[in-house]
């Protein structure tokens, strides 16, 4: 048969197509793939004393601060090159790198002479989190601070965040790499609490770390329940049970990667679960076993504050058995087989 090849080198744009003829037994040889030359950048990172950072991670960007594919770390001399570039002029070059601020250039023009950025130490903020009722330190958490561009204002897009998880038995973050700015609403998602946005500006200046007011965070309402089987009323052990992220978590980037996921549960061998840092009066959950499938039920708030033990029963799901055999209806292992439900909250 025919086959079009098209050579993509990576971070390149791919090159123009080329069809060959392909036939059993014959081997074609000396084809020519021709790809797209592009520019080339090259550059040096140096920190704010002249010397060389290694491991400087240096992003293209368009003028959205879209990540684009080309990107390249620092050597030992804080040296990179990008290749196949697309233009000769880059709306805007990120470089970052531990320990130091981010740097972002414009309008950098590629194949010319090596371009050189300086990097300024320092750029963090600091704090601690605590228990809003014990005052004790919250060990493990989510954050993030938000950054408004000019010209930003509610309901606009223009705006850059950034987020880290911490652990640390003592409740302090240091949270560095941020560019000098002003920063507004810093969030923390923790287990077990509400999400809590502490509502102010902080700035943060090149060279100095910024330390912030103590954040406190609230438990809130716990969410428990048993989950039983809905025909013989037995308890299903070791149960997901995930509730819908609550309002605000989601302005913390990066909450989901604190240490286990602050929605989502197993039930124990008697079927209950607990979740807390609530505050809706109805909380979707979302239930899922392998010889049950998935429930959905949504937990009211006399049914989560009742002083007896709320009883969620799910039917058990139904099974299917299947051999995967080859042309020979010989058995083949090791292949996965996805049932796709016509149900689409499946």
């Amino acid at each position: 048969g025919t086959l079009r090849l098209i050579p993509h080198p990576p971070g390149c744009n791919p090159g123009w197509p080329v069809s060959v003829e392909v036939s059993r037994g014959k081997v074609e040889k000396g084809i020519e793939l021709l790809v797209p030359e592009g520019f080339n950048l090259e550059g040096r990172v140096l920190d704010d004393e002249a010397r060389p950072v290694e491991g400087a991670l240096v992003q293209y960007q368009d003028a959205e601060r879209v990540p684009l594919p080309w990107q390249a770390e620092t050597d030992s001399e804080g040296r990179f090159h990008l290749g196949c570039l697309p233009s000769a002029t880059l709306e805007r070059l990120r470089i970052e790198a531990e320990g130091f601020c981010v740097t972002e250039l414009t309008g950098v023009a590629a194949g010319g002479e090596p371009v050189e950025a300086s990097l300024i130490p320092g750029c963090a903020v600091m704090g601690i989190v605590l228990d809003g009722d014990t005052g004790e330190p919250v060990p493990g958490y989510g954050l993030s601070v938000q950054r408004h561009l000019e010209g930003w204002r509610p309901g606009k897009r223009e705006r850059i965040s950034w987020g880290q998880r911490f652990s640390d038995p003592g409740g302090r973050f240091r949270l560095g790499g941020l560019p000098p700015a002003t920063y507004r609403e810093p969030t923390v998602v923790a287990k077990g609490y509400l999400p809590a946005t502490w509502q102010g500006e902080f700035v943060i200046e090149a060279g100095r770390d910024t330390v912030l007011p103590p954040i406190r965070l609230d438990r809130g309402r716990e969410v428990r329940a048993r989950i039983l089987d809905a025909a013989s009323g037995s308890p299903i052990a070791e149960a997901r049970v995930s509730a819908s992220e609550p309002s605000g978590a989601s302005t913390c980037f990066g909450a989901p990667s604190i240490p286990g996921d602050p929605w989502s549960v197993l039930s124990d061998a008697e079927g209950r679960f607990r979740i807390r840092g609530r505050e809706e009066e109805e909380v979707p959950l979302r239930i899922s076993h392998p010889d049950y499938g998935t429930t959905r039920h949504l937990l009211g708030s006399k049914e989560a504050g009742a002083a007896g033990e709320t009883e969620v029963r799910v039917p058990r799901a139904g099974r299917v058995a299947i051999r995967v055999v080859d042309a020979h209806s010989k058995g083949v292992p090791g292949k996965v087989v996805c049932l796709v439900s016509p149900r689409p909250e499946v």
